[in-house]
């Protein structure tokens, strides 16, 4: 089982014009809703996929509400504990004519202590039913910048055998490596981020990969966009993942995608190459659907034999 943890929830929508005029009405073509946040994009695909999955969040107010249903309807199991403040509502625009996509996202509602500690206890229940737990996203704006650390050590507290996946940016990352989580995934601008360098060169992501390692991190694994992905594995082997080109409808999601095919992948028994293999698949196969949509299952298996992983 894969359980994941979304802190700063959001319902998505995406809004499509013709053509965007500035300081001008502009008519709206059309419009998608999803249920949105790291974690929640990472359950709602492995749902799609076949895997095992809860999802933990906070609810809050009629958006809240909206996403709540959104992702029931998809059959992925919700764990919620309900807030106060209401879900932030994320917008992309996307204009058709010229394919520019515009994300204004919102800083997320806060959070007050006991319904923190609601959640730390949700986490706690399902410990021992969980094989991996996927830990991302943004955190609420009043939260510390150490909950995912603590959120860690309560997880390994109550059962050391799962393994913890740890998606997110900034100090909230910085923190949870102290955890020792078994993986991160951040993508280069993330990575330069936390080490406060430039990443220009492969060797140079592999040097960062190294660092993020003795940062606590047991595996580092590097997303590059349309490069694909450098993965570091706890036995100091390094790999290098690249998808087959394709036609890139948006890129929203598509760093969720990698991971959701990777914890499935490793969930299910397969090995760590496997897993990479599988993850760019379902990572390239997103950025084949517009806006806030999932990947196609059949785009997985056709992407999946033309993706190469290399060692370095």
């Amino acid at each position: 089982m894969i359980t994941t943890v979304t802190l700063n929830p959001a319902l998505d929508m995406t809004l499509g014009v013709k053509e965007f005029t500035p300081d001008d009405s502009n008519r709206v073509e059309w419009v998608l809703k999803n249920p949105g946040g790291k974690g929640i994009n990472v359950s709602r695909i492995v749902n799609i996929l076949g895997g095992n999955v809860n999802t933990i969040v906070f609810i809050g107010g009629y958006a809240g509400k909206q996403l709540r249903d959104l992702v029931k309807e998809e059959g992925v199991i919700l764990w919620e504990v309900e807030s106060e403040n209401e879900t932030r509502t994320n917008v992309t625009f996307v204009v058709e004519k010229d394919g520019t996509q515009t994300r204004l996202n919102q800083k997320g509602a806060e959070i007050s202590p006991q319904e923190l500690e609601s959640l730390f206890s949700l986490i706690t229940n399902v410990g021992d039913n969980t094989g991996y737990l996927v830990v991302s996203g943004s955190l609420p704006p009043n939260v510390s910048k150490d909950t995912y650390l603590k959120i860690i050590n309560l997880v390994k507290k109550q059962n050391d055998t799962v393994k913890i996946v740890l998606d997110a940016d900034g100090e909230a990352l910085k923190y949870g490596l102290k955890g020792k989580p078994y993986l991160v995934k951040p993508n280069v601008h993330e990575m330069e981020r936390l080490l406060g360098v430039s990443l220009k060169t492969e060797k140079d992501i592999c040097r960062g990969a190294l660092q993020i390692q003795k940062m606590g991190a047991e595996n580092v694994v590097v997303s590059r966009g349309q490069k694909g992905a450098l993965a570091l594995t706890d036995q100091g082997e390094f790999f290098s993942v690249t998808g087959p080109k394709v036609k890139v409808e948006s890129t929203v999601g598509a760093g969720d995608a990698f991971v959701a095919g990777l914890v499935l992948m490793l969930d299910s028994g397969k090995n760590f190459v496997e897993a990479l293999k599988y993850a760019s698949a379902v990572s390239t196969a997103m950025v084949m659907t517009p806006g806030t949509e999932l990947c196609r299952t059949t785009d997985v298996k056709n992407i999946f034999r033309k993706v190469k992983v290399n060692a370095l």
